[in-house]
């Protein structure tokens, strides 16, 4: 985000984020990695959403580093970035009303940073969380408008308890009757088994959530754990904490190899796992003797498969036939299988990263 704010003074849109970078074409597999690539990459516009998601995330991650005396000063101009942002995005949508997952999460941030780096400006810290309120009213306890709403598991649905569980959180807030009613948002959807529909007492065996399959529906288990986590977090039964924390190990363990093919569909993790991933620097690093490069999670079964000829050459040779499988067998290594072998760290990767994280951790 600090890389692709906009920080000249004169320019017209001085302190918004532009929503990354992109090129035209896919790199050729087998011929190019990551330091040969010869595609030019261009960058797009400012967006709102980004700017907003940008000052929360800046404000957040000043509002951590502050407790550290040696981040002292990347704390402060961190901050001064997410004021920026936060500035830019209000001066655009000052007659829109925005009520977006995005502006949740950002209101929140900048409120509770502005606490610790503004102590005496009452007034704005007041304004950020008056924001915050009204829009975490209409979101969460109205329940939004589509895709703007909560429903942990359903990767489509906008909002995760990660947007507004710093407010549970804080030390100010915790008795506040919002936090009470946020809390018992996050209880009922573990109480449901979140959109997934998860239940470790209905489940014959260890098992993770398998409600969906497709770009990583299965393989991605950290995009259902996040309720739990946090339930885990607000809990102070030892009992019911050590419950939460199962489910999540149970989650855990799908990729890693608690799933019917018993495969690991993390490079480089398990005995059996996969070898042919649809990466770059892998291509090279397999044909140098290495195997793929070690932590990609993949995209695993799929429900249904491309027709496309090069995937095909793939999916062809399983037997019995693809939709002769069970849905949970409909994998098989190959890196043309782009369905199963690709990855993306923002659809696989970073869900579980942040589950392992919180089994290893210091929650620990």
């Amino acid at each position: 985000y600090q890389a692709l704010q906009r920080v000249d003074p004169r320019d017209r849109q001085y302190g918004g984020i532009c929503a990354g970078t992109e090129t035209t074409a896919h790199p050729e597999y087998g011929s190019v990695n990551a330091a040969t690539d010869k595609l030019v990459y261009g960058t797009w516009a400012v967006s709102l959403d980004v700017t907003a998601y940008g000052a929360g995330l800046m404000a957040h991650s000043a509002r951590l580093l502050k407790e550290f005396p040696q981040y002292q000063t990347r704390a402060e101009g961190l901050y001064n970035q997410a004021r920026l942002a936060w500035q830019y995005h209000e001066e655009q949508t000052r007659y829109d009303n925005p009520s977006d997952a995005s502006y949740l999460y950002a209101s929140l941030q900048l409120y509770l940073a502005s606490l610790v780096f503004e102590e005496a400006n009452t007034a704005f810290s007041e304004a950020l969380y008056q924001a915050f309120e009204k829009v975490a009213t209409f979101l969460l306890i109205e329940d939004g408008s589509w895709p703007h709403q909560y429903r942990p598991g359903n990767s489509m649905a906008q909002i995760t308890t990660s947007h507004f569980i710093s407010y549970l959180l804080h030390e100010e807030n915790k008795q506040s009757s919002l936090a009470n009613a946020l809390h018992a948002l996050i209880e009922k959807e573990v109480v449901n088994g979140t959109w997934m529909g998860f239940s470790l007492q209905d489940s014959f065996y260890p098992q993770g959530a398998t409600k969906a399959y497709g770009w990583g529906a299965a393989t991605a288990q950290g995009r259902y754990a996040d309720p739990y986590i946090y339930a885990y977090r607000l809990e102070s039964d030892a009992e019911r904490k050590q419950e939460l924390f199962d489910i999540v190990a149970q989650f855990g363990d799908y990729a890693l190899g608690l799933n019917p093919l018993g495969i690991s569909f993390v490079t480089g993790l398990g005995t059996v796992q996969v070898s042919s991933v649809l990466h770059l620097d892998s291509y090279f690093s397999k044909e140098a003797g290495l195997g793929p490069v070690a932590g990609i999670l993949v995209y695993g079964p799929s429900l249904e498969r491309s027709n496309a000829p090069y995937q095909r050459v793939v999916s062809d040779v399983l037997y019995p036939e693809w939709e002769d499988l069970p849905a949970q067998r409909r994998w098989t290594d190959g890196w043309s299988l782009v369905n199963s072998n690709e990855f993306t760290v923002w659809e696989t990767m970073i869900w579980n990263i942040c589950m392992f994280g919180f089994l290893c951790g210091p929650a620990q």
